[in-house]
């Protein structure tokens, strides 16, 4: 009897392995400006990305442009995502996305001069890491019977699985005798605390060898949430003493939106150039004991970049990032590669 089971096995090998074959021809005849909105019924994709972000200056509330190196300030960022997609249709896929983030702030020194007590030195630094709120979601495509035009519409949830409020700092004080030295050590997190709406509208136009692309994404917080200030003091042992104080907050409405070329030269290689325009609005915050609003904050970006087909399953992305301008934000530029790997799985 097993031997009849394991014959029947084997006799089933070929035919699960031509249909693999079969449907992996799709991603060998399809161009990386051909590809859908949406994932194949059945088809898994697995995308797994690094950005490094450095931050050389920053815009003020009239767009004008600070170096940070001209008051000693530096910054720096580290983005590590891993994106999974199903297609549970042809017109339909599931998506998930995880993100691990690091930050590096150091803020503008600060020298006083000590009489009647030794001259100090104060430094600050804000490291803001770990991850960031899970999303879910769904990307749904219209059955438009032509290659040309493809529109695709998102929506999903970021769930509050990430820290939202910020650890306990690690203050240090020091002193040579001369010199007294204070280093505010700031940690902070990335979540939200509430869940948060995403949505997102994709329209495609295609033509031989270029594609145009309009895409706009917004995030909306479902609710207002709550943190902690910490309050520090140094005590007569050089010792800090610290309190944390709740408040609550409203995290800013954030939109995007994108253009973005692409030219096909050969069948495994794509080369494109994109803008995208960041906004952020509507916060508040009572960190103060009153209510303040959050300045709205701008950023425009423009990304050259390229991939490559490395086989049908494997694909290779390049970008570079540059800020144009904006208000209220930092200006990164920034690298980032990722990967894609596809499969099916029936």
């Amino acid at each position: 009897m097993k031997m009849k089971y394991w014959l029947f096995i084997l006799a089933l090998i070929p035919f699960i392995g031509k249909s693999q074959i079969d449907r992996d021809s799709l991603f060998n005849s399809e161009r990386t400006m051909d590809r859908r909105f949406t994932l194949y019924k059945g088809q898994i994709r697995v995308e797994g990305g690094y950005e490094f972000l450095i931050f050389k200056s920053e815009y003020d509330d009239a767009g004008e442009k600070e170096l940070l190196s001209a008051s000693g300030t530096s910054a720096s960022q580290h983005d590590f995502n891993v994106h999974l997609r199903y297609g549970i249709i042809d017109f339909l896929d599931l998506e998930a996305r995880f993100k691990y983030k690091k930050r590096n702030y150091r803020g503008e020194p600060v020298y006083i001069v000590g009489a009647p007590s030794l001259p100090r030195m104060l430094y600050t630094d804000v490291v803001t890491s770990g991850m960031e709120d899970i999303y879910l979601g769904l990307n749904a495509r219209a059955p438009i019977p032509t290659n040309k035009l493809d529109i695709g519409a998102s929506f999903g949830l970021y769930f509050p699985s990430a820290n939202s409020e910020p650890d306990k700092p690690q203050h240090k004080f020091s002193t040579d005798g001369s010199l007294d030295q204070v280093n505010y050590y700031y940690l902070e997190n990335w979540g939200y605390g509430v869940m948060s709406t995403f949505y997102q509208g994709h329209i495609k136009y295609r033509l031989q060898n270029i594609a145009f692309s309009f895409n706009y994404q917004l995030r909306v917080p479902g609710d207002v949430s709550e943190s902690l200030t910490w309050y520090s003091r140094l005590n007569e042992y050089n010792k800090f003493a610290y309190a944390a104080v709740p408040y609550t907050y409203q995290e800013p409405q954030k939109s995007q939106f994108g253009l973005l070329f692409e030219f096909q030269p050969f069948q495994w290689v794509n080369i494109y150039l994109g803008y995208a325009s960041l906004k952020s609005t509507r916060g508040w915050t009572e960190e103060s004991g009153d209510r303040v609003a959050i300045p709205d904050a701008k950023l425009s970006i423009l990304y050259p970049g390229f991939e490559v087909l490395v086989s049908n399953r494997l694909w290779l992305r390049q970008r570079v990032q540059f800020p144009l301008g904006g208000t209220n934000s930092m200006s990164p530029f920034s690298i980032q590669t990722t990967f894609f790997y596809n499969l099916f799985v029936n």
